[in-house]
């Protein structure tokens, strides 16, 4: 296999993946998964809850002559994704949407390609899901298909980035330095903001994509409001974890919400759409940040907002052992970090982590971070939910001593102008 890091670290959950389907009993709280895949050479499938990273994945299911059954036990019902390991090590994949309900759920599994062609026959709830995305298709698509040929036309010809974008987007292929990168794709999603990154043919196509984009949204809200279930739940989640919603979408998720939380009050989604929505309102420049209380190496829990309030500036590193992005950006801050640290400013280092610390210590030790560095291992925390990033490596965010938001992702020249400002 092209990746054997990738192989080895899921060896030990496939393996016990293998264990606990030989070794299960019959029980009224079992979800039986099983099923065939049919014209492909995958030899695992991944299965994580649907509101989760594929990076917290801990669960290989073999996949052995076309076949592949697991036994999962169900404490509340949720969507849970499936994902062909192949398909994730090759940088593009699909996830398989299904509820563990009590009872059995048989999937028939086709390649990549041939995505649509999927069978999934499951329990009511995963029933109601896919009964409501074939009603969503038949509204839709025949609004959205004639846009998006248009949108691979221009693509085709050349016609749809703009000048501005098309320069940035070859110095990009032409620059291997992470540090160079990360300032040309700042400066590529600031004019991404103003859709200066689009030609005056693309604009006019994006526009009226966001226009339906937004006419379904407003069905989509309508119809979740007027039949409140775990599967429209689910739908509302979709966006929630989204962090890349519209205003639109933002805005019917605040005024949605509510109906859900009153109907299941203690449904594990409630309490990840309420750290979702307060980060969504809050982790904004000109928000206020949001604390929490995460354990250093040593153990010890830290509250950030006792060290936060000591300091004239702070930046907040939410980074992670294995996002080569979040390192190069922690790096560039160093010089700031010691230029300023007798000055009023702090750097807080956050690492998302998986099952244990040593990487995030041997991080530690070879780029010589100097700051405090805590840990959310396993999510445990939801830190990254909580600052409305659930899918990222992480985030950094630059909080003056009101404890206002001053800046997302700045680099470190934005930060040392900033401090000089405040602090000289």
């Amino acid at each position: 296999m092209k990746n054997q890091a990738f192989f080895k670290l899921f060896m030990f959950v496939t393996l016990s993946a293998l264990f606990l389907s030989s070794c299960s009993i019959k029980n009224d709280n079992k979800c039986i998964i099983r099923g065939t895949v049919v014209d492909r050479d995958s030899d695992t499938l991944l299965l994580l809850k649907a509101t989760k990273s594929f990076r917290m994945a801990e669960i290989g299911i073999p996949i052995v002559d076309n076949h592949f059954k697991y036994e999962l036990d169900v404490k509340d019902i949720e969507a849970y994704q499936l994902i062909f390991l192949d398909e994730l090590q090759q940088g593009a994949w699909h996830t398989i949407i299904f509820f563990a309900e009590p009872g059995t759920v048989d999937f028939t599994l086709y390649p990549k390609d041939e995505y649509d062609k999927n069978i999934i026959n499951g329990g009511a709830i995963t029933q109601e899901y896919y009964e409501i995305e074939k009603l969503e298709k038949k509204l839709f698509s025949p609004k959205f298909d004639p846009l998006y040929k248009k949108t691979h036309a221009l693509l085709d010809s050349g016609e749809y980035w703009s000048e501005k974008a098309n320069i940035l987007y070859d110095k990009i292929s032409a620059t291997d330095n992470m540090d160079s990168l990360n300032v040309i794709y700042k400066k590529l999603g600031k004019i991404q903001e103003t859709k200066e990154d689009l030609s005056p043919k693309a604009r006019i196509v994006v526009g009226k994509i966001e226009t339906v984009n937004d006419e379904r949204a407003e069905w989509k809200y309508n119809y979740i409001v007027e039949n409140p279930s775990i599967a429209t739940y689910y739908l509302l989640m979709q966006d929630v974890l989204n962090n890349d919603r519209s205003k639109t979408v933002e805005g019917l998720i605040v005024k949605t919400f509510p109906v859900f939380e009153d109907k299941f009050p203690d449904h594990p989604y409630t309490a990840i759409a309420r750290d979702m929505i307060d980060g969504m309102e809050s982790a904004k420049v000109g928000g206020e940040y949001i604390d929490f209380t995460a354990p250093d190496l040593k153990g010890n829990k830290v509250k950030i907002s006792t060290i936060i309030d000591n300091h004239k500036a702070t930046f907040l590193d939410l980074w992670a052992s294995w996002c080569g992005p979040c390192i190069a950006k922690s790096k560039a801050m160093i010089p700031v970090y010691e230029e300023y640290k007798d000055k009023g400013f702090t750097v807080i280092g956050v690492a998302r982590e998986k099952k244990n610390t040593e990487k995030m210590k041997q991080a530690i030790e070879r780029y010589k971070f100097p700051w405090l560095n805590l840990v959310d291992l396993n999510d445990e925390n939801s830190i990254w939910k909580k600052y409305d990033i659930p899918f990222s490596g992480g985030g950094t965010f630059l909080i003056d001593e009101e404890g206002k938001i001053i800046a997302i992702d700045p680099g470190p020249d934005e930060v040392r102008e900033y401090l000089e400002k405040i602090l000289e």
